[in-house]
């Protein structure tokens, strides 16, 4: 994730937004973030962006996700390669799978969750791979011109 993206969404502020304009007091943080993506953000958000702020709304909602997040061996980077990882399981022999944003998220949680997962053993050189092939992947599915969020949606690794 750039740096200048780092806070750029505020977690309380997609949950106002949501339950002003959808007029629902629900507490489903995938629907939040998935509605706020869809209508909300005119540029395509790369994975770990994406991962990042539904952990946070939903860290906002319910106080025993802000205790897992905090879970020593835990962290952003390993979650989202738990999430690759996961998704190339699905793929089996092909090269390329596609998964919902509803999976994505709850994947995210069930890392977070779960004490015992190991990630097949990878280590930070392994994990980092990951995250800079995704941030390639998700770089090149945007392009170089600024594209209007439906061009976008068409190429959103999420979705």
């Amino acid at each position: 994730m750039a740096e200048s993206n780092k806070n750029k969404y505020n977690p309380k502020q997609i949950i106002g937004l949501y339950r002003a304009e959808v007029n629902n007091a629900s507490n489903n943080a995938a629907k939040m973030v998935t509605w706020f993506m869809d209508t909300q953000v005119d540029e395509a958000i790369e994975l770990k962006e994406a991962v990042d702020l539904y952990l946070k709304v939903s860290a906002e909602l319910d106080p025993s996700v802000k205790k897992n997040l905090t879970k020593k061996g835990k962290s952003l980077d390993r979650c989202v390669s738990f999430i690759c990882t996961e998704a190339r399981k699905r793929a089996r022999s092909s090269n390329c799978c596609a998964i919902s944003k509803m999976d994505v998220f709850n994947l995210a949680t069930h890392y977070y969750d779960e004490d015992n997962i190991d990630i097949d053993k990878m280590d930070d050189k392994t994990v980092k791979n990951i995250q800079k092939r995704t941030e390639v992947v998700a770089s090149k599915a945007v392009g170089k011109k600024k594209e209007t969020r439906k061009e976008a949606k068409m190429l959103d690794l999420f979705g």
